[in-house]
């Protein structure tokens, strides 16, 4: 698929999509701040039905936007979509009651909306097809994920980034009927513990190949239960951050604005983990620094 970077203006934009080759399927104008409200799709509509890819991280199009895409008959041929610019319930609703999207990759960052909203989007027609599923900072609850579970059933990659799922979330997605044929999961920056972490590499995931859990409290027993992996027989790849911190005083204390507080700590690159806890393990354990598309779970679309 041919894609193309264009338009921070309605100006610059109208320009580049009067340019654009024939051959085109797909539009990334992410970060184009001056694409406010319905401005932008109004400037797509004759090219929409050209694209199965659309990019508008970081761009404001607001609820009004997103509920302007959603109920554009020309927009019934994309399969990709990433939004993420002052969203809120009614540009996620809008989105869910769309009688034209049928997606297979979504991505959604930073929408501020309840756990029904949440469960209405997840349990829609819209996503009901998704192969790839990409939430930053959603506010999803055991509801969501169950909801999800049970109409998203083709999903092969899930993330779900800062969704705060410590305690709740490790159990219901190893619940969820839609982990099974799982291929990728990232779960960055979830204040997951140990127990969070056990819970999930003992759950079934018999098609795990990578799993992403940088940025999250990785304590010593918490790498050993993944070493084990009972219920990640395939699983290949672990992402983490650069400097893992392993607590290594009794206890992890707490988990305060991302800093682990514990009475002694130590820090490891993940190659070293890989040396000390699965040096004979087929199990690679990676920098998420040092990750690209289709590898680092931010570029999972």
């Amino acid at each position: 698929m041919l894609w193309q970077r264009c338009g921070a203006t309605p100006e610059t934009l109208a320009r580049a999509l009067a340019a654009m080759s024939d051959d085109i399927a797909g539009l990334d104008i992410s970060g184009s701040s001056g694409l406010l409200g319905t401005t932008g799709i109004e400037l797509l509509r004759p090219y929409l039905q050209r694209f199965t890819y659309l990019n508008l991280r970081n761009v404001p199009i607001q609820d009004v936007g997103l509920a302007a895409l959603a109920n554009e008959p020309a927009a019934a041929h994309l399969d990709t979509l990433l939004v993420g610019g002052q969203i809120t319930s009614d540009g996620l609703l809008a989105l869910a009651r769309s009688p034209h999207l049928r997606l297979r990759r979504l991505q959604i960052l930073d929408a501020v909306a309840s756990h029904d909203v949440w469960a209405t989007l997840l349990g829609s027609p819209v996503v009901a097809g998704l192969t790839t599923l990409l939430l930053a900072r959603a506010d999803i609850d055991e509801s969501g994920i169950r909801t999800m579970g049970e109409n998203v059933r083709a999903l092969e990659s899930l993330v779900l980034d800062g969704s705060k799922l410590h305690r709740w979330g490790p159990l219901a997605l190893a619940t969820s009927p839609v982990m099974p044929q799982l291929v990728r999961l990232g779960l960055p920056r979830n204040r997951l513990d140990t127990d969070d972490i056990t819970t999930l590499v003992d759950a079934h995931f018999p098609s795990l190949h990578t799993i992403d859990l940088s940025e999250n409290c990785i304590t010593e027993p918490a790498v050993l239960a993944i070493r084990d992996r009972r219920g990640m027989p395939t699983l290949a790849r672990i992402v983490l951050e650069r400097e893992t911190t392993i607590p290594t005083g009794s206890s992890v204390d707490y988990y305060d604005q991302g800093a682990l507080v514990s009475s002694g700590m130590t820090y490891h690159r993940p190659c070293s983990l890989k040396q000390r806890y699965f040096p004979n393990e087929p199990v690679d354990l990676v920098d998420q620094n040092d990750l690209s598309w289709p590898d680092s779970s931010a570029e999972w679309l």
